[in-house]
């Protein structure tokens, strides 16, 4: 059984890539450096209930050099880590150590699956790295069996008509295929699937954020 998901920590501002919709390390934004230490997350993660925690950032969760650090003592506090990653920085190497450590969900943040698309929007970036870092995680999938892979893909006007596309691509590499509608503003969305009306009975979740 999946732990009850309480929320999760973003332990940096830091990003190795920009991506054209991001409000933290987007071409216009600007950027910022802060990063959670590890007592600062350890605080936090005694402070909650055993969970399924996501390890994510307002930047880039591999670019904390704590980052193993936290995936470390949120194992031995009994909450089940799992990561969201822009996945340019997985090799097999990391990712070996990753599933050493426990993490058995995996989320990659990719927008595209096509490499010249994937380079306008997340700039610095290239997508062959995640497809490789997706089919190494299948050759890994005997030795550990509960682990599960995903994409999360932002819809832009030009990219929303291609939700099959995306479907038939991933298909093979990757457990699920999620698509988000755009957000900008904080609290606007455009290329939404349906209109959801009033809102209410919001799901709260608890992150740690940079100070």
């Amino acid at each position: 059984m999946t732990p009850e998901q309480v929320g999760g920590i973003a332990s940096t501002e830091v990003c190795d890539i920009s991506c054209v919709m991001c409000h933290f390390n987007g071409p216009l934004a600007l950027r910022k450096s802060a990063t959670i230490t590890p007592e600062e997350a350890l605080a936090f993660m005694r402070s909650i209930p055993k969970c399924l925690l996501w390890f994510a950032a307002n930047g880039e969760f591999l670019m904390d050099p704590n980052a193993l650090v936290h995936l470390r003592n949120a194992v031995a506090l009994g909450h089940q880590p799992a990561i969201l990653t822009n996945g340019q920085s997985f090799t097999p190497e990391l990712i070996d150590e990753l599933l050493r450590i426990g993490v058995r969900w995996i989320r990659f943040s990719v927008d595209a699956y096509d490499a010249e698309t994937y380079r306008k929007i997340r700039r610095g970036g290239e997508l062959s790295k995640i497809v490789d870092a997706c089919r190494y995680l299948r050759t890994r999938r005997r030795d550990y069996p509960r682990l599960r892979v995903e994409v999360n893909n932002v819809l832009f006007h030009k990219t929303f008509p291609d939700q099959q596309r995306f479907i038939a691509f991933w298909t093979g590499l990757v457990d699920a295929v999620n698509f988000n509608a755009e957000y900008y503003g904080t609290f606007h969305f455009r290329n939404t699937f349906f209109d959801p009306g009033e809102r209410v009975d919001c799901h709260l979740q608890i992150y740690l954020l940079p100070r």
